[in-house]
């Protein structure tokens, strides 16, 4: 009797601290969560790491301490952290996805975008796959990858945006899919297909003056490419209005209406287009008085919104 009395003590015991062991686990992890959404990382690091001592084998307690110490700037140390996590557990996609935002911080583009598509291909809700596809995307325009941004993109295109807006409004960045899309039909020289991605875009998003000019150059690049000169002419003037002393943009219009002009039945559609060209040549001459339309041709349209895309370029950085 004695004897099963001590074997029931050891196994009430051995309960108890067990017991009380995950007790402190979740009462560490728990407080490391709730000062990482305050931004307490450091103190959340703490935390994470009394937990880790007493259990050294939980994937996401790594992947949260990798969290922390990216927060901190403590790139090489969170590496080592997500590695971990992901040596426990090689198929939670948030493990891939923290990593490859590590990757992103310090410039690995081509890890950063490897990590984007693992979380991808391990996400199963909703929301994953939306991050995961359009972290994906960027990243495969970043490294010209411009099929593989548009699959990723298009993904993305596909989500239920209005269960998700429920969790989070910030869902509503999937519009710059359609942005994306456009730019990268532009660099596979797909105008029409561009088009109607950057005027979906248009009509939808919300952006800046800035952000309406940028686009504008690119609609009316693809527009001119694609020879719909009227629109491009239609969207030059916004773009001016924004943006006066582009004189590249000056040159695109005046070669634009003669063009038209040369199409057109319309008288008044003619003397339309014959004011716009003598306001652009004057606006032109106030920065060049040596200016000389006459001498442009057809041929100038290119090259000139050609320098228009390769000035923004220079500017705000390669596509």
């Amino acid at each position: 009797m004695k004897k099963k009395f001590s074997i029931l003590l050891l196994l009430l015991l051995t309960s108890i601290l067990y017991s009380e062991e995950n007790k402190d686990l979740k009462f560490y992890y728990k407080k490391a969560l709730l000062n990482y959404n305050e931004n307490k990382y450091s103190k959340a690091l703490e935390y994470i790491e009394k937990a880790i001592e007493l259990e050294d084998e939980a994937y996401f307690l790594y992947t949260t301490k990798g969290d922390c110490l990216r927060r901190l700037k403590k790139f090489e140390e969170a590496l080592t952290s997500y590695n971990q996590a992901i040596k426990l557990n090689n198929t939670d996609w948030e493990c891939y996805f923290s990593r490859a935002a590590v990757f992103f911080e310090i410039k690995n583009m081509e890890s950063a975008y490897s990590d984007f598509k693992k979380s991808f291909e391990y996400s199963a809700k909703e929301h994953e796959k939306y991050f995961s596809a359009y972290f994906s995307g960027i990243l495969a325009f970043i490294l010209h990858k411009h099929n593989e941004s548009i699959i990723f993109m298009n993904v993305v295109k596909k989500c239920n945006i209005q269960e998700l807006l429920k969790l989070d409004k910030s869902f509503n960045e999937f519009i710059k899919a359609y942005y994306l899309n456009g730019m990268s039909y532009i660099m596979k020289q797909e105008w029409k297909t561009a088009i109607d991605e950057l005027v979906y875009y248009k009509n939808n998003a919300d952006y800046n003056r800035n952000r309406r000019k940028y686009l504008g150059y690119f609609e009316v690049y693809a527009y001119i490419k694609n020879n719909e000169l009227k629109k491009a002419y239609e969207n030059i003037s916004p773009i001016l209005s924004i943006e006066p002393d582009d004189l590249n943009l000056y040159v695109c219009r005046i070669i634009i209406c003669k063009i038209l002009k040369e199409y057109t039945n319309s008288e008044e559609e003619k003397n339309k287009y014959n004011n716009i060209i003598k306001e652009d040549i004057e606006k032109y001459k106030k920065h060049d008085s040596k200016f000389n339309p006459k001498k442009l041709t057809d041929k100038d349209l290119d090259k000139n919104i050609e320098e228009v895309i390769a000035n923004w370029i220079d500017k705000y950085g390669k596509l």
